[in-house]
C-alpha cells in the first residue's frame, strides 16, 4: 500500500494548490466504488478521482476527463449532484496526519465535507454534514461488519488514533527499545515502532542511514535522522519530490520523495502523475476500463456478426442462370454416381449443347452428399 500518510500529505498540497476556489462542474461515477469532479479552477477544467477500489485505492488528478461507470445512479452520486455539484471548493486538509483527504464546500444547499479514506480495503468515500453526520458513503459499513459503522444519518466516527509514537517525539535511545520489542526484519520493526511508517518508508529510511537495502541493525541515531527528515521536514517544507521505482523498466512503487533504496528510479512532475504511472503499470489505467473492454468486446462480436450476415447476403444474391447451374450440377452428379471415384475432385460430363460442363466436388464427400450440397445450395439461393 503505497497511499500512505506522507503520499496523502503530498496529495492534500497538490489538490490545494490545484483546485481550491474552484467550481464543481460535474459529478460522475466512474466506477462503482470510484467518484470523479470536474473542478474549474485557475481557468482550466482538472479532473479528480477519488477511489475506495480495494487494488488501488487513491485520490489524484485524472489526465483526462473520467467518464460515467455504472448505469443506475447511487444515493452517494444523487446527494453528490444535490450538495456539490455548482458548489465551491474551500479547502482541502489531511486530518492528524491519517490517510484522509477532506475537501470542503459551500454551494447553494449549504456546506458539505468529502471525506476519502484511503486504507486499504477499508477505503471509503464518505460525505458529511456540517454537525458532522454522515449523509452517505460508497461503501456502507454496518455494526455487524466493524465496530466503527459507515451509516446515513449515524455520527461520523473517524478512525481510532494511532497508539505508536511520533518520530519528532523520540529519542535514539527510545528508539532502539521500542525496537527491541519488535520482531522481524529492521524495516518491520520499524513500521511497528514509529506512527506514519509505512513498509515503503521503512525500507527507505533504512537504506538512507545504513546505504544497505536489508540490514540486520542500524544507528538508532541514523534511523531517527533519516525518519525525521522524510516524516517531519519533508511535510513541514512542503519539498516534495515525487517519485516512482523500477525494477527491470517497470514501475512497482510510487513516493512523493526519491525511491533511493529501489535499484531505478523516475522522478515524476507530480504525485498524480507519479501515481497514475503506477495504476497504469499495473494494467489498471481506469477505474471504468474493465468496463470499456467489455463494450469493445461486445461491439467487436456485433460487427463480426455483421460481416457473416452481409457475407451470407452476397452469396445469396446470385444471378438466376448461377441458381439454376447449382440444381444442374446436383442432377448431374447423381446421374453419374455409380462413375465417381472415392476422393475425386471434379465431375466433367458435356452439356445439352455438347460443351464440357465442370463440376467440382467435395473429396471427403460420397457423391450422393456433393448431390445433396448443391441441392441444399440451390434451395437456399431461391429462399
Amino acid at each position: 500500500m503505497y497511499f500512505d500518510a506522507l503520499t496523502t500529505a503530498a496529495m492534500a498540497d497538490e489538490l490545494r494548490t490545484a483546485l481550491v476556489g474552484g467550481r464543481v462542474q460535474r459529478v460522475v461515477l466512474a466506477s462503482p466504488l470510484s467518484l470523479g469532479l470536474e473542478v474549474y479552477a485557475r481557468q482550466q477544467r482538472h479532473h479528480v478521482l477519488l477511489s475506495a477500489e480495494t487494488a488501488h485505492p487513491r485520490v489524484h488528478l485524472a489526465a483526462e476527463k473520467l467518464r460515467r461507470g455504472p448505469e443506475m445512479p447511487t444515493p452517494l452520486l444523487l446527494l453528490m449532484r444535490k450538495y456539490v455539484r455548482g458548489a465551491r471548493l474551500l479547502e482541502v486538509s489531511q486530518p492528524d496526519f491519517e490517510r484522509i483527504l477532506r475537501l470542503e464546500f459551500v454551494g447553494a444547499e449549504g456546506p458539505v465535507a468529502l471525506l476519502a479514506e484511503i486504507m486499504g480495503r477499508r477505503s471509503n468515500v464518505i460525505l458529511l454534514s456540517p454537525d458532522g453526520t454522515i449523509m452517505e458513503a460508497i461503501k456502507r459499513v454496518t455494526p455487524e461488519q466493524s465496530r466503527r459503522p459507515v451509516l446515513p444519518q449515524h455520527r461520523y466516527e473517524p478512525p481510532p488514533p494511532l497508539v505508536k509514537p511520533s518520530i519528532a517525539s523520540l529519542t535514539p535511545p527510545r528508539l532502539q527499545a521500542l525496537l527491541a520489542e519488535a520482531e522481524g526484519t529492521l524495516p518491520r520493526r520499524l513500521v511497528q515502532a514509529v506512527a506514519g511508517m509505512s513498509p515503503l518508508l521503512a525500507r527507505e529510511v533504512v537504506f538512507r542511514a545504513t546505504g544497505d537495502p536489508q540490514p540486520a541493525e542500524a544507528d538508532p541515531g541514523d534511523l531517527v535522522a533519516a525518519s525525521r527528515a522524510l516524516l517531519v521536514d519533508l511535510p513541514a517544507t512542503h519539498a516534495w519530490a515525487p517519485s516512482v521505482g523500477l525494477e527491470e523498466g517497470q514501475v512497482v512503487a510510487y513516493a512523493p520523495y526519491p525511491l533511493t533504496h529501489l535499484p531505478e528510479q523516475r522522478s515524476m512532475p507530480g504525485m498524480s502523475r507519479a501515481i497514475r504511472a503506477y495504476v497504469e503499470a499495473q494494467g489498471a489505467e481506469a477505474p471504468y476500463a474493465a468496463a470499456r473492454a467489455n463494450v469493445q468486446r461486445a461491439l467487436a462480436e456485433a460487427r463480426e456478426r455483421e460481416l457473416r450476415r452481409r457475407a451470407a447476403i452476397l452469396r445469396d444474391l446470385r444471378p438466376e442462370e448461377e441458381i439454376n447451374r447449382l440444381r444442374e450440377s446436383g442432377e448431374w452428379v447423381l446421374a453419374y454416381t455409380t462413375q465417381i471415384e472415392p476422393g475425386q475432385r471434379e465431375l466433367v460430363v458435356e452439356d445439352v449443347q455438347g460443351q464440357p460442363l465442370r463440376i467440382p466436388l467435395d473429396p471427403t464427400r460420397t457423391p450422393v452428399e456433393n448431390a445433396q450440397h448443391y441441392f441444399r445450395q440451390y434451395d437456399n439461393s431461391r429462399s
